[in-house]
């Protein structure tokens, strides 16, 4: 696991679906796609991916830095054939999954990461050359935090 300590909580991740809280992925998934989910948790978003009609010939693979988040995603999803799962850090991919897939989606994710700019970076190294990379995070201006965050994550 990488330097960053944000753990999630399954029982909050576990309530996110694909079409209500990330409809624009909903809406650009086609047949065949191959996609890479970011910081994938316990997969709130994959099984919906690898359950669509589109997957058929397409594969999904989540990937998270947090090993007990990732055994609660391979329990459940395992099976699927076209839905894999890896311990992984996108700030330490490298050039592993350079050109690779056609969508490579983040949703809830580079705001706990330190460098998101470099996450960003390798991301968009992961995606073909005429692939998307999507990512969705939340405007925290409102949000109140109790002790301050730290000063990364209010740079961010």
């Amino acid at each position: 696991m990488s330097q960053q300590s944000h753990r999630s909580d399954p029982r909050i991740l576990n309530r996110r679906t694909l079409q209500r809280d990330h409809p624009y992925l909903a809406r650009v998934l086609r047949t065949g796609m191959d996609i890479l989910d970011v910081g994938c948790g316990t997969v709130e978003r994959s099984p919906l991916i690898s359950q669509k009609q589109w997957a058929r010939n397409g594969m999904a693979l989540g990937i998270d830095r947090d090993d007990a988040n990732l055994a609660i995603a391979v329990q459940q999803y395992g099976g699927m054939g076209n839905l894999r799962f890896e311990g992984a850090d996108i700030l330490t991919l490298g050039d592993r999954f350079n050109n690779r897939f056609d969508i490579v989606t983040a949703a809830g994710t580079i705001q706990w990461i330190s460098e998101p700019q470099r996450a960003i970076v390798h991301m968009t190294k992961a995606a073909k050359p005429a692939g998307r990379v999507i990512v969705l995070d939340y405007n925290l201006d409102e949000t109140r935090w109790e002790p301050d965050p730290p000063v990364d994550f209010q740079q961010f």
